[in-house]
This record gives C-alpha cells, structure tokens and sequence, in this order.
C-alpha cells in the first residue's frame, strides 16, 4: 500500500521479521500501530524506510526507520501528543502518533522516538503481552 502510495518518492522498504512469526497481540491493533509508524516515516523520509518486528519474551517490538531529516531531541517529547504536528507544510492531522501511543498504552508498553542510524528518526514500540 504504501509503495503506491509515496511512489512519487521511490522508498526501499527493508522489512525483517522472523518468517512465520507470531504475535499474540489483536491483529487490528497492530496493523493500525504498523500503519501509523510506517505512514509516518514514509512522510518524512527521502528514499528509504526500515521495519523491523521482534519477539522477546513478553514483549513485542516493532521499530520503524527512516532516512528522513529526523527531529531535534527536544521536540520528541511532542511528538506523540494530539494534535502536534513537526511541520504544517507535511501533510496530516498531528493525531498518528498520538493513536500509536494510545495502541502502545493499552498493552502496557513504551513508544519512543530517537535517533535512527540511517539518519532521520527511529520509532520504537514496545508492546507487552497481556496474560489473561
């Protein structure tokens, strides 16, 4: 989807996952989490965008980065409340990243943003599996 979507931009996607990995997570839950953190690094990048999603014990971690101009450590705090946006030159509505941070919340887990090492930011969601 987002191949067609930003294909003006030409983005390589690097994705890694464990083949046949299973998350004990609600699966729309994820795809909307994956969505947001995958649409966003898409906005923001110039050409390329990695996914990664690891299992650890109870935890889930999906990491999302891009090569994009990244943002300066004292506007990440920001980022992922409603409403905020980096640039209002970029397309959206500043509630994405707020919708990932409630996702990440109802499973107890962390979102956080830093510095990735292709250049622009790194998203990180840390997701802990509940035991019903």
């Amino acid at each position: 989807v987002f191949t067609r979507v930003y294909a003006h931009k030409k983005i390589a996607f690097d994705i890694q996952a464990t083949p046949d990995l299973r998350l004990p997570l609600d699966r729309e839950d994820f795809l909307e989490l994956a969505g947001v953190l995958i649409d966003n690094a898409c906005k923001w990048c110039h050409h390329s965008v990695r996914v990664s999603v690891d299992r650890m014990g109870e935890e889930t971690l999906l990491t999302v980065d891009d090569d994009g101009p990244g943002c300066p450590e004292e506007q990440r705090d920001s980022l992922a409340e409603r409403g905020w946006r980096k640039d209002e030159d970029h397309p959206g509505s500043g509630l994405g990243l707020a919708i990932a941070a409630d996702i990440v919340e109802q499973y107890g887990g962390q979102l956080t943003f830093d510095d990735s090492p292709l250049g622009g930011l790194r998203v990180k969601a840390i997701l802990i599996t509940r035991r019903d």
